[in-house]
């Protein structure tokens, strides 16, 4: 029985350690951008937090890299930051950021981003960053 569950828990940390090195990341700053750069085949998800500078509440956008290009999956928020930016063009915050395929995600910010990158499948982390007063821009590839 030890046999047995040493194999899997072998034949598991090969397929996560061929996962994580199928892709790869690139971090390069120049002044105050940070330019990422995915490569790989395999799905990512792509977590981008930071506070509404009006509600200072939490806004998380959530978008997943399938090969060259970057889609927009979920927005996630409170309620009064939802009334905040739904009052002007924007009325269905989801179906917008559903909407958006690119292979790049470019955003700016004086009070700090959190960008969260982490493989699909098994949900293992692959980068973690904050940045504050500066642009981020994420490349698919």
């Amino acid at each position: 029985m030890m046999i047995l569950i040493s194999i899997m828990i072998s034949f598991l940390l090969d397929i996560i350690f061929t996962v994580s090195h199928e892709d790869e990341i690139y971090v390069n700053k120049d002044l105050d951008t940070y330019t990422i750069m995915i490569k790989g085949s395999n799905d990512v998800i792509i977590i981008l937090e930071f506070n509404n500078s009006v509600t200072r509440e939490i806004v998380r956008l959530v978008f997943e890299k399938h090969g060259e290009y970057i889609y927009g999956k979920y927005f996630y928020t409170d309620e009064k930051t939802i009334e905040y930016y739904s009052s002007g063009f924007i009325k269905d915050l989801n179906v917008s950021i559903e909407s958006y395929k690119d292979k790049n995600i470019i955003m700016c910010t004086e009070s700090g981003l959190y960008i969260k990158i982490y493989h699909k499948i098994f949900c293992l982390p692959i980068l973690q960053w904050y940045i504050k007063n500066g642009c981020i821009m994420i490349f698919a590839e």
